[in-house]
């Protein structure tokens, strides 16, 4: 007979949140790619807007991707403001590999 910890199943890591800063206030498309393929593991666009201590038009969202140390799939996050048509430099990341 074996008994299950106390907290079962175990509770989820927390989602990959991308936060920014700097950008106009409007649209901005957010998006994690693989790295290897190239692929889109997530994407949305969302509305910068002017909050307390932060520079410019601001954001943060909870993704729908957990995070991973090893193994998992290498891939990066980017930002497009569509006001500048700008994108932020690449963020490395690594996301938990899904199997549905």
């Amino acid at each position: 007979m074996t008994t299950a910890p106390a907290s079962w199943p175990p509770p989820r890591p927390p989602n990959v949140t991308l936060n920014g800063d700097h950008f106009n206030f409007g649209k901005v498309k957010l998006s994690i790619r693989a790295k290897k393929t190239g692929n889109q593991l997530y994407g949305a666009t969302v509305t910068a807007f002017r909050y307390n201590g932060q520079a410019g038009g601001s954001l943060g969202v909870m993704t729908t991707l957990q995070p991973c140390s090893e193994p998992g799939i290498d891939a990066y996050a980017r930002a497009y403001d569509v006001l500048s048509r700008r994108w932020s430099p690449t963020l490395p990341v690594r996301i938990c590999a899904r199997f549905d």
